[in-house]
């Protein structure tokens, strides 16, 4: 197994200070915000040896994309593998719309 490194691209990077503030806004807890993501990265730190691993995301019509998704607390990451790297572009909301989201 191959380990990989972890790149958050700018779109997952906006997704977790999303994730972030939505959690602050609702406990009124930096420290809860700041926990919780922690608990993000941690699982999203497992992708750096499981990746490969992760299923293929596929369209509605059954056909396959390039994107691999991995389930990380209530969200799910979508991502795709390069020769060294694992390149997350989104952490969306496990009830999303995710095709509405992803560039496909």
């Amino acid at each position: 197994m191959q380990r990989r490194r972890i790149l958050l691209l700018s779109d997952a990077i906006r997704d977790i200070q999303k994730i972030y503030d939505d959690i602050l806004s609702i406990s009124k807890s930096k420290t809860v915000a700041q926990n919780y993501l922690k608990k993000l990265r941690h699982e999203l730190r497992h992708l750096e040896f499981t990746a490969e691993a992760c299923t293929h995301y596929v369209l509605d019509d059954g056909s396959s994309t390039d994107y691999r998704f991995c389930p990380a607390c209530n969200y799910i990451a979508f991502f795709r593998l390069t020769e060294n790297a694992i390149e997350i572009d989104r952490i969306l909301y496990s009830r999303s719309d995710f095709i509405r989201h992803l560039d496909l």
